[in-house]
């Protein structure tokens, strides 16, 4: 079972380090793209943490924008070229709150499952 990872990061380095080496002992490969306002040291310090492939590709993304659709979607484009199980799209603040061996063994044998799913909410006003 291989995984494709795909981290929208935009700061704390140290965070996007950690995921990065817990997400390392799940089969698979990370795709990270690292937001265009992000500049000098910061994305330097960004980078150094990188242990998967890099998007060349830098989109100045905003919060609740079509510029995050466009961000999701070239990293799939990204992950595309590979043949994965599962893709995950997370944040580079993301990180996993079970063991990379229960992660796995959870979604051994559900290579068929789809986890996305929604929920129409109905507000009521006063």
């Amino acid at each position: 079972m291989r995984h494709a990872f795909l981290i929208i990061a935009h700061n704390e380095p140290y965070i996007l380090g950690t995921l990065l080496e817990k997400l390392s002992y799940i089969p698979g490969d990370t795709f990270i793209h690292i937001d265009r306002k992000v500049k000098g040291e910061a994305f330097d310090k960004l980078r150094t943490v990188i242990g998967g492939k890099l998007l060349q590709t830098r989109i100045d993304v905003r919060w609740g924008d079509f510029s995050q659709v466009e961000c999701e979607l070239a990293l799939f484009k990204q992950a595309a070229i590979g043949r994965y199980d599962y893709y995950h799209l997370l944040s580079g603040v993301d990180l996993p709150i079970k063991s990379a061996e229960y992660i796995t063994a959870f979604l051994s044998g559900t290579e068929d499952v789809n986890f996305f799913g929604w929920r129409k909410t109905v507000q009521t006003g006063r």
